[in-house]
């Protein structure tokens, strides 16, 4: 990775202080406790028509409930089969370089119904969405060695709101070399929380400065706001010291 100038975004932070914060436990997934839901999201999720299927590991949170009320129209989930198990998640990834995805769900090979892998790609955009699936039908997107089929998601999700459009799957920390490291962030990511690494690069930016990158498959608060938490509360900063915590569009 070249030297090349930060860039930046709206949620940009320039953390110059050590601060204190209250213990934080991992995450549920991590601690592997059951989902324990509220009657009121009960109430709410059943107003929207959202299916409480009891095998659902996932959060039913606002963003799950919002989308059981998404129409056909507003759909910017896309299905995808026929990947390799090889196949890596870069390596999806790279058919959608023309726009930006807001997840993608991976599932694996399951013998002897689905002999291939399939990923849902989700979009900002219903019309980046329908982009995505007309070059696909019209044989544009490929993938070496792989005959990929495209549908729609049958689990829809609604277009982002305009705040959400500002999020990344990718983030960017900048901190004293002696401190931030790619592999102390990782360690304290995976000792709190379940995620899905895509790639991930470090790169010594000259005057005792690192600069960390690492994407994920997926945009959520955890991207911006959990994991930055995270990365700060488990450095060993000094009040001299000043790291920044950033998000790259991509």
């Amino acid at each position: 990775m070249n030297k090349q100038q930060k860039p930046r975004s709206a949620s940009s932070q320039a953390l110059t202080s050590a601060t204190v914060h209250p213990s934080f436990n991992p995450s549920r997934s991590r601690q592997g406790v059951d989902r324990v839901i509220s009657p009121e999201t009960l109430r709410r999720a059943r107003d929207n028509n959202v299916n409480l299927n009891p095998n659902y590991k996932g959060e039913i949170d606002s963003y799950a409930i919002r989308n059981g009320s998404c129409t056909d129209q507003m759909n910017c989930s896309v299905h995808i089969e026929g990947f390799s198990p090889n196949t890596t998640q870069k390596e999806m990834l790279s058919l959608a370089r023309f726009t930006k995805v807001t997840a993608l769900n991976i599932h694996a090979p399951l013998l002897p119904r689905h002999p291939t892998a399939a990923a849902d790609y989700t979009f900002f955009k219903r019309a980046d969405a329908e982009r995505f699936f007309w070059l696909g039908l019209q044989g544009q997107l490929s993938i070496p060695g792989c005959m990929l089929s495209f549908r729609w998601n049958i689990n829809k999700v609604r277009p982002a709101s305009r705040e959400e459009c500002t999020q990344s799957r990718t983030l960017l920390i900048e901190g004293p070399n002696n401190i931030i490291s790619r592999d102390h962030i990782m360690k304290t990511l995976e000792e709190n929380l379940v995620f899905d690494l895509v790639d991930g690069e470090e790169q010594d930016l000259g005057d005792g400065r690192t600069l960390v990158r690492l994407e994920f498959s997926q945009v959520s608060t955890l991207v911006e706001g959990r994991f930055s938490f995270h990365i700060f509360y488990h450095c060993p900063f000094k009040k001299t010291d000043n790291l920044t915590i950033d998000s790259w569009a991509v």
